[in-house]
């Protein structure tokens, strides 16, 4: 996951969120609350030690913690912002 400028057009573009799904998720469009913004800093943690990971145990183990914050996060967001999130836990 990585942050993204999208629509170039506009000056300094609208900022959003490359999602490992390839979908981009439009911050400006989708506002993320204080509580998701916290969600996606630990996605992004272990995002960082996913890269670094050696050992298929190491990755499996950090896939499952993942998973568990997606699901953390879907759960926290009220049901009509969860599709984006939902289509990310499937791919995860």
């Amino acid at each position: 996951m990585q942050l993204v400028t999208i629509d170039a057009r506009e000056v300094a573009g609208r900022p959003g969120v490359l999602l490992d799904s390839g979908d981009i998720l439009d911050l400006t469009a989708a506002p993320v609350t204080l509580a998701e913004s916290q969600w996606i800093r630990r996605l992004e943690e272990v995002d960082q030690k996913l890269i670094k990971a050696r050992t298929p145990a190491d990755q499996a183990k950090l896939n499952a913690r993942r998973a568990d914050v997606i699901e953390q996060l879907i759960e926290a967001l009220p049901q009509d912002q969860r599709d984006t999130w939902i289509r990310q836990f499937a791919d995860t």
